[in-house]
């Protein structure tokens, strides 16, 4: 209850798979608790969740995850893959959300007391696909959807996203991952230079000095969106022949 500090961590594998489970990852249930500079990945919930917990992070009284990666995270009953409960002020700053499914909602679901700060939430799938029977003995495919984002748009700031969380007219709405990042396909989730994650971040308090690379926190003109800063502005050639 007295808070406390994780950094600097690998948290990989968890499993939230009773009926209580809360999180696959991280459960923060102080105000003052603090889940920074960490990789969160290949959590998940199990089938025995109910839709109870959150496949890496769950946020609670007012906690705080910041400078972090959450990837590769999966929930087969739970909700998103970061997510507030009964939480009041909390906050999720500087973070990269991606690549993470769940039955309905995917990457961050954002309570109408807490905040998302120069966070992206990109390419995570509700896996509601497949076929359904109504009870006419009708038949339904139904095809898996974006949904990376729930929340109140007043409460997120300098958010960038893609897929039907245009809901949330604060959020910049980004294209293919290709264009986001330096280079996707290999796991590089560093902004890509000139791209729209670059500089479009806003400045906060208790903003730290570095980023989940160990690199400046704020290079250029402004802060990145993202646990990644871009270190390398746009350039340009001029060739004379």
């Amino acid at each position: 209850a007295g808070g406390g500090t994780v950094s600097n961590c690998v948290l990989r594998g968890g499993s939230a798979s009773s009926y209580w489970a809360s999180a696959g990852g991280v459960d923060i249930r102080s105000p003052h608790g603090l889940v920074t500079h960490c990789v969160i990945t290949n959590c998940s919930t199990g089938a025995n969740n109910e839709g109870n917990g959150c496949a890496a992070v769950m946020i609670r009284a007012g906690g705080r995850l910041e400078n972090s990666l959450v990837a590769h995270n999966h929930s087969i009953e739970g909700r998103a893959a970061v997510g507030f409960y009964g939480s009041v002020g909390g906050a999720v700053v500087n973070c990269t959300i991606l690549d993470n499914s769940a039955k309905d909602l995917a990457g961050l679901s954002l309570s109408s007391t807490d905040y998302a700060t120069n966070c992206v939430m990109v390419a995570n799938i509700a896996t509601q696909g497949g076929t359904e029977i109504s009870n006419d003995g009708s038949v339904t495919n139904k095809v898996p959807v974006v949904r990376p984002f729930s929340g109140t748009a007043a409460n997120a700031v300098a958010c960038a996203t893609d897929g039907e969380a245009v809901v949330n007219e604060t959020c910049l709405l980004i294209g293919s991952v290709s264009d986001v990042f330096k280079n996707y396909e290999n796991g590089d989730f560093t902004p890509k230079a000139g791209g729209p994650l670059v500089n479009k971040g806003a400045n906060y308090d208790g903003m730290v000095s570095v980023d989940l690379a160990g690199n400046p926190r704020k290079f250029g003109k402004g802060v990145d969106i993202g646990c990644y800063e871009c270190q390398r502005e746009k350039s340009f050639f001029i060739v004379v022949r």
